[in-house]
């Protein structure tokens, strides 16, 4: 349910052999994971050139790019719903980090709500009670 345009489709066309080619010849520039988890994904890339560093995972806003150690802007949307990064030719330790600071305020936010919900049922069962009386 919406308005699309088709003013600036493109289309490339490349015939298996070249691709076959051109997919070997970039082998070696894969982003080798080395360490994972819900936090973070660590790895090496060798990069033949400067460019750009797609990563196809959902773009979302709290995962933030680390190269060697530096926090690096993200493009995005990349590739409609993932990002990508600008990478320098050459070894790189590229790290992704997730920052959990939105789901602890969230959680905060939710508990302080349970209590709040908790203490005026106290008081209206408390309330109720007297006025039984």
């Amino acid at each position: 349910s919406g308005q699309y345009t088709y003013d600036k489709l493109y289309v490339s066309l490349m015939s298996a052999e070249n691709y076959d080619k051109y997919a070997s010849e970039r082998e070696g520039n894969g982003y080798n994971v080395s360490e994972y988890s819900s936090k973070e994904v660590r790895g090496t890339v060798r990069a033949d050139s400067d460019g750009y560093m797609f990563f196809s995972m959902p773009n979302h806003a709290n995962w933030d790019v680390y190269i060697d150690d530096v926090k690096t802007e993200k493009i995005a949307p990349a590739n409609i719903a993932f990002f990508a990064t600008e990478i320098k030719a050459g070894e790189h330790e590229v790290v992704l980090k997730y920052d959990y600071s939105a789901r602890i305020l969230g959680l905060i936010i939710s508990l302080a709500g349970i209590l709040l919900t908790v203490i005026i049922c106290l008081y209206h069962r408390k309330r109720k009670r007297r006025y039984a009386e």
